[in-house]
C-alpha cells in the first residue's frame, strides 16, 4: 500500500490500520494468482465483495500479530547479531554486543564485559570461521541454504588460542550459549516440565546435575537414532561407577532399615517380658 511503501523497520508498527483500512482502495490487495483468475469470471460487485471480506481478514490477522509478537522487544532485537551474516558489519554491531551482554548481564561477571567485547572484535575478522559452518550447497542446485545457527557457533567456539592455551572465545561464549538458550515460546518449556515429572515420579530426591544429565541422554539419543548412538568407554565407564555408586546406597538404605527394624524391636521384647511376669504373679 502507498502508505507503508516509505516505512522502514519499527515504523511500520505504527501505522494506524483502521484509517489505511477506510482511505486505501482495493487495487492494492493481493490474493493470489489463482484467486484472480477465478474473480474474472464473476460479476464486479461480487468480486468487490470477496475483496472486502480479504482485506477484513488480513487486516484483522495483522492486528491480532501487532497485538501478540513481541515485535518491539529489544532482547530479541539484539539478539539479531548472531547469524553470521553479523560479521559482515563488524562496526554496527559491536554496540548491539554491549547492549546484549548488559541485558544478560547475569551470565557473566563485570570484569568480564570488556574482554567479550574485545572477543567479538577478533570474531568478525576471524579467518579461521569456514563459510562452510554456516552454509550449504544444496545437491544438483545453485542455492546455499543456512545451517542451524547452534551447529555454527559449535565449531565456532571450539576454536583454540594458541597463545593463552584456552577457547579462543571463552567469554563471549557465555552470551552466545545463554541466548541460544532462551526459550522460542511457552510449548517447549511446558514438554520440557513434562519430561522432568515424569523422570522424577519414584526418584525425586534426584541432584539437578542429574536430571540435566538425564535430559541429555534422552534427547542425544533421540535426535541421532539409539541405532547410531556411539557408546564410548567414557560412556561405560560412567555408567559403571553410576552402578557401583546405586549399589553401594541400595546397600547402605537396607542396612539403615534393619537397624531401625531391631530397634523398634526391643520395647516389644521388653513389654511382652513385664507382661508374662505380672500374668505369673
Amino acid at each position: 500500500m502507498e502508505s507503508c511503501q516509505e516505512k522502514k523497520d519499527e515504523d511500520l508498527l505504527e501505522i494506524p490500520l483502521k484509517s489505511i483500512m477506510e482511505k486505501e482502495n482495493l487495487k492494492y490487495l493481493d490474493v493470489g494468482h489463482e484467486a484472480n483468475k477465478m474473480l474474472s469470471s464473476i460479476e464486479a460487485s461480487a468480486k468487490r465483495c470477496f475483496k472486502l471480506d480479504a482485506q477484513n481478514f488480513y487486516f484483522s490477522v495483522t492486528s491480532y500479530l501487532l497485538k501478540k509478537l513481541p515485535l518491539k522487544n529489544q532482547l530479541l532485537k539484539n539478539i539479531q547479531v548472531l547469524p553470521p551474516v553479523a560479521r559482515k558489519e563488524p562496526v554496527k554491531t559491536i554496540g548491539v554486543v554491549k547492549r546484549l551482554t548488559k541485558m544478560l548481564s547475569r551470565c557473566v561477571q563485570q570484569e568480564e564485559m570488556d574482554k567479550i567485547l574485545d572477543e567479538w572484535r577478533i570474531y568478525v575478522s576471524d579467518d579461521e570461521i569456514k563459510e562452510e559452518w554456516s552454509v550449504e550447497k544444496q545437491p544438483n542446485e545453485d542455492v546455499l541454504q543456512w545451517k542451524n545457527i547452534d551447529a555454527y557457533w559449535g565449531n565456532v567456539l571450539c576454536l583454540n588460542d594458541i597463545n593463552i592455551g584456552k577457547k579462543r572465545y571463552y567469554h563471549l561464549s557465555k552470551i552466545v550459549k545463554a541466548a541460544l538458550c532462551l526459550s522460542h515460546g511457552q510449548a517447549p518449556v511446558e514438554r520440557g516440565f513434562s519430561i522432568n515429572k515424569r523422570m522424577m515420579s519414584d526418584r525425586a530426591r534426584m541432584a539437578q546435575t542429574t536430571i540435566v544429565g538425564l535430559r541429555l541422554i534422552k534427547d542425544s539419543v533421540k535426535k541421532e537414532n539409539v541405532s547410531e548412538t556411539v557408546i564410548t568407554k567414557e560412556m561405560i565407564h560412567f555408567y559403571r561407577e553410576a552402578h557401583s555408586k546405586y549399589k553401594a546406597e541400595l546397600l547402605e538404605n537396607e542396612s539403615k532399615e534393619k537397624k531401625l527394624d531391631n530397634v523398634k524391636k526391643v520395647p516389644e521384647c521388653v513389654r511382652k517380658t513385664t507382661q508374662d511376669e505380672l500374668h505369673i504373679l
